[in-house]
């Protein structure tokens, strides 16, 4: 069983249901609280500032849409 309701991106939902038969309905299930987000967009490619013997200075850049939750953390990756 599923449901689909509209939301907002970037607001936080709570929701909970129950179930009736013929003799009634039954208690309601915990809340559930739901943040109605998407992962954020691909920041664009980092570029090379300056290099010495030991170390490489690059420019990372933020990304464009958080798309409903803020971003807390960028990963970098070198090979």
């Amino acid at each position: 069983m599923s449901a689909t309701v509209e939301a907002t991106k970037g607001i936080t939902y709570a929701f909970r249901y129950r179930a009736k038969n013929i003799y009634g309905w039954g208690n309601f299930s915990p809340l559930t609280f739901i943040l109605a987000a998407d992962p954020p967009s691909q920041p664009s490619k980092p570029s090379f500032i300056q290099a010495t013997d030991n170390s490489i200075t690059i420019q990372m850049y933020a990304s464009i849409g958080d798309f409903g939750a803020f971003v807390t953390q960028y990963y970098l990756e070198m090979d």
